[in-house]
């Protein structure tokens, strides 16, 4: 097996003839894998969309406070993430742009999607895609085996069998999954020297950072296990090798700076914008979860392992585990191998650190146990865990030098790409399946396009939140009269004094506003009535 070279020391001179030509054929095969996988994988989703892209989609509850934000987005106006039930939105609008973006291409530009949702949806997917085979280029790179790449990528896709339609679905608990297990996967080989994945690193931080403000956390551990690793390194070397090139660490630095680019712009134009949200959260006792370490565990095995299907995937993983470490073992110093496992170590390291931290997490933080799609990013550490496990007796297998031992290596390739495709064919659901409320696209109807002010009880939001996106998209000027929902629908759609010009009520059926009488009846859909007041 092929091991590239990671470093070259100074006094060593490259050979301008077959070395010179090898390098520049190495990244050409990497990236061939990862343009492949990704390629693969949106062809994959954009045949499975036949659905989201030709149904009629009528956006509510939290995809439709996201649509009033993908709106400013598109006009360049948003500075901040999505938004938090605590009253705060999340550090960054990248996920909000690469929605817009979608919504834009997609929707507006090509016009094969039905609606600015399934727009958005397949921009999610592009996103998630091109992340997947960023990382199969990633193990490439690393191993030189397109087994461990692609394994990889099946892996991750067999998440769609716990958190459906997770490739598109713009929702913060879904979207960090991917970068999440980027995370993992380039700081492992960081860690493990590899400062060539240092920009991927900065990526998955980035986008992690953006995404949902718990992520922090774990991206802090991340890089507390790359400084154990680079002060190991210091200690074993006379040389300035433990440290990364300028080549390698400006673009991961350019990168974090682009990242952090909006985030510094809305702090300074609207100071302490969101630091001080977060302040007040942190300092207050909404953040603490009360539940004991058995609750934690048992959300963390109702959000990553619910059922018997997932409890085998529990197993597997700690098998995956238990296999990885006696191969470890037994190959550390197995010529042309040496490398590879020490990448592997350095990742099963961070894969046991992260489960810690996620436990540690959900017991300290998480306020709710019931809500397991907090948890859901924890996906990754036993998708991460199973796949090290699998490419290590490949690459054990294919290390040995009888013959028999090549065959079997192969063997083994082929059986668990052909499981890992089945298990993707029979249980996991790519597409996000909501197609939004039908009571929206008629309340909207009927409400036409003069300006409302729009009242609502708690209890209603789902539907009047997806009733004030869709009728400002279609060109209606609703706004919404309690301030009190700012967070969610932005401050700019709140009423002002001149705003009320007519009242528009949603209330439930047999409520007192509906029984008074005072209000004319424009809709009555599903146990749900519109009112309206001149």
């Amino acid at each position: 097996m092929t091991i590239p070279v990671t470093h070259t020391t100074q006094k060593s001179r490259p050979d301008h003839s077959m070395n010179n030509r090898a390098f520049l054929r190495r990244p050409s095969q990497t990236t061939t894998v990862g343009l492949t996988v990704a390629a693969a994988i949106f062809a994959l989703i954009v045949i499975r969309s036949g659905d989201l892209r030709t149904s009629p989609i009528s956006t509510w509850a939290d995809s439709a406070a996201n649509a009033i934000l993908v709106d400013k987005a598109l006009r360049w106006d948003l500075f901040v993430g999505y938004y938090s039930r605590f009253g705060f939105h999340h550090p960054g609008p990248v996920f909000l742009y690469v929605e817009a973006a979608g919504t834009w291409i997609f929707h507006r530009l090509l016009g094969v999607t039905n609606s600015d949702f399934a727009g958005s949806a397949l921009g999610v997917g592009l996103l998630n895609s091109a992340l997947i085979g960023w990382m199969a280029a990633i193990v490439f790179r690393r191993t030189r085996s397109v087994f461990c790449a692609v394994s990889l990528a099946l892996l991750t896709l067999l998440v769609g069998t716990w958190v459906p339609g997770f490739l598109t679905l713009a929702w913060a608990p879904s979207l960090i999954i991917v970068p999440y297990i980027l995370l993992i996967c380039a700081s492992g080989f960081v860690a493990a020297g590899h400062f060539t994945e240092l920009t991927p690193l900065a990526v998955a931080i980035g986008l992690l950072g953006q995404g949902h403000l718990s992520s922090l956390i774990f991206i802090g551990v991340c890089l507390g296990v790359i400084i154990v690793a680079l002060i190991r390194r210091q200690r074993q070397t006379n040389d300035a090798e433990w440290l990364p090139a300028r080549k390698q660490w400006v673009p991961a630095a350019v990168t974090i700076g682009l990242f952090s680019l909006p985030i510094a712009v809305h702090t300074l134009v609207d100071w302490p914008g969101e630091l001080g949200r977060y302040s007040r959260y942190l300092r207050s006792n909404a953040g603490r979860s009360s539940g004991s370490l058995s609750e934690a565990l048992m959300f963390v095995r109702q959000s990553m392992v619910h059922g018997p299907w997932h409890l085998g995937a529990l197993i597997a993983a700690i098998t995956s585990i238990v296999a990885l470490t006696f191969v470890f073992r037994c190959s550390e110093h197995r010529a042309g191998t040496t490398e590879i496992f020490s990448a592997f170590r350095w990742l099963a390291l961070m894969v046991v650190v992260q489960s810690v931290t996620f436990v540690i997490y959900t017991w300290r933080t998480v306020d709710d146990l019931a809500l397991s799609y907090l948890g859901w990013f924890g996906l990754a550490l036993p998708t991460v865990a199973i796949w090290l496990g699998i490419s290590a007796i490949s690459v054990e297998l294919h290390s040995r030098p009888a013959p028999s031992w090549r065959v079997a290596s192969t063997a083994f390739s082929i059986v668990v790409i052909f499981a890992l495709s089945c298990l993707n064919l029979a249980r996991t659901q790519l597409i996000n399946g909501d197609r939004g409320d039908p009571t929206v696209a008629k309340m909207v109807q009927v409400i036409g396009r003069e300006p409302g002010a729009l009242h609502f009880e708690q209890d209603q939001w789902p539907i009047a939140v997806g009733v004030l996106a869709e009728s400002r998209r279609s060109g209606g000027h609703l706004c919404v009269a309690d301030p009190k929902w700012a967070f969610m629908v932005t401050q700019e759609l709140i009423c002002d004094s001149k705003d009320h010009v007519r009242r528009i009520t949603i209330t439930t059926e047999g409520s007192p506003v509906d029984t008074e009488g005072r209000y004319q009846e424009l809709l009555r859909s599903d146990g749900l009535v519109l009112l309206v007041a001149p």
